[in-house]
């Protein structure tokens, strides 16, 4: 049963992804990062669950280490010098830096990820289909056949692992070039398939109508005007320079008073607007 954020009209979800994805790039601040990051993370979790959460986690903190270690390598801007190594200095600008780089390719890894949980390839189609149907279908497509090569992979391999050993390199290498092979062949005669399907059935076409129809409801109206409201306030300080945090030359304070404690508010708000919806939503049905 679809209910709470999942069941918001795909148009007004595209555009809170859009606005969150911007918001999340022009504000490199460790504070705002982190708030993102907790606040996406608790409804990933919702959706998943902690288990599936926990797999992922690994990579994320990997991630965050071989960012945060790299950048002070690669990088000696910075007036705080912590140590030097090799007549290289290792400044504290350097190193935050590249944990802020890690906080937002992890924040970003974390909201296509629910991206992929809330908006379903059929929304998807419906949202952008009218205004580029071929761009929504190739982007659609792509999409699609990620997860479906590697379920076909796996199921290759495990078909050779019953008839072939192969214990040796040369057999190795030939293994792969095989089921590449396979894939590729596979996946073009079924793209060629796909193709003539929709062409038989008009898509493309200017004057075209969707199978599928969502209503615009009071709570889509709603979510769309306190997510405008939100999205006023934080461009409002954006603009204003009064979230702003430098690292280079020396990383200035962080600070949270009264004159930005709205725009951390405001941030905290709409990154999260969906565990509210269903927490909402949830409580609703839990009380009939």
């Amino acid at each position: 049963m679809r209910f709470g954020f999942i069941d918001i009209h795909p148009i007004v979800k595209m555009i809170y992804f859009l606005l969150l994805l911007t918001f999340i790039m022009l504000t490199p601040h460790p504070l705002i990062l982190l708030l993102y990051l907790i606040a996406l993370s608790l409804y990933l979790i919702r959706l998943k669950g902690f288990l599936e959460f926990r797999k992922g986690l690994r990579f994320y903190l990997l991630l965050s280490l071989v960012l945060t270690l790299i950048n002070p390598i690669f990088n000696q801007r910075g007036q705080t010098i912590l140590f030097t190594l090799l007549n290289r200095y290792f400044t504290l600008e350097a190193v935050i830096y590249g944990l802020v780089m890690a906080m937002t390719f992890i924040t970003i890894i974390i909201l296509f990820q629910i991206f992929n949980e809330t908006i379903d390839s059929h929304s998807f189609i419906y949202a952008i289909g009218r205004f580029g149907p071929k761009s929504a279908f190739l982007i659609n497509m792509a999409l699609r056949y990620i997860p479906l090569i590697q379920k076909r992979l796996k199921e290759l391999f495990e078909i050779r692992s019953l008839t072939k050993s192969t214990k040796k390199l040369k057999q190795r290498i030939k293994l792969w070039g095989e089921i590449i092979g396979v894939i590729f062949t596979w996946s073009f005669e079924e793209a060629i398939i796909t193709a003539d399907s929709m062409e038989s059935r008009g898509y493309g076409l200017k004057k075209r109508t969707s199978y599928l129809y969502f209503k615009w409801r009071a709570k889509d109206y709603l979510f769309l005007v306190l997510m405008f409201v939100l999205s006023f306030i934080i461009s409002f300080y954006l603009i204003r320079g009064l979230i702003s945090f430098e690292i280079y030359p020396k990383m200035t304070p962080l600070v949270v008073d009264r004159q930005n404690f709205l725009a951390y508010l405001a941030i905290a708000l709409i990154s999260s607007l969906p565990f509210f919806i269903d927490e909402k939503e949830r409580l609703k049905w839990r009380n009939l």
